[in-house]
């Protein structure tokens, strides 16, 4: 009966690792289409800001600049879910860090290029939440420069 139970565990296991490296895969490849989107939009807004008229390069600098930092700062997020999948996947623990990272990335993220899409109230809950898990994270982490 122990044998049967022990057996269950270990298809459990290898399935639960099973699922996080299709996960890790489908991050990955979501990731690279995320960053080949964001070359392609980047040279095609540069072209069409180096062909237009002088007067009209104001306009689609400022929409190109906001989109184009929306995109970089959409992909470090994508890096830190892929960190906290592969955290999980070596020791089955989930790194706070990441986490408080990931809140404090996000609710920039949302405010700074989506804010007018939320009501005050939520406004207000990003600007909390965001500053609370900046300061958690001063007070409680150190960056370590000897890490890799």
């Amino acid at each position: 009966m122990k044998k049967i139970h022990l057996k269950i565990a270990k298809l459990l296991d290898k399935s639960v690792s099973i699922f996080l490296l299709i996960a890790s895969i489908s991050l990955i490849l979501f990731m690279v289409l995320k960053v080949s989107t964001e070359f392609i939009d980047f040279t095609n807004y540069a072209v069409k800001i180096l062909s237009s008229d002088v007067s009209a390069r104001g306009d689609l600098m400022e929409f190109f600049t906001a989109k184009h930092l929306h995109g970089v700062t959409l992909i470090i997020l994508l890096v830190k879910a892929y960190k906290i999948l592969m955290s999980y996947a070596e020791d089955h623990h989930i790194d706070i860090r990441y986490i408080i990272e990931i809140a404090v990335i996000g609710s920039v993220l949302e405010l700074l290029f989506n804010s007018s899409d939320y009501s005050h109230v939520m406004q207000v809950i990003f600007l909390i939440l965001g500053l609370g898990g900046a300061l958690i994270y001063h007070k409680y982490y150190q960056y370590d420069e000897s890490k890799e």
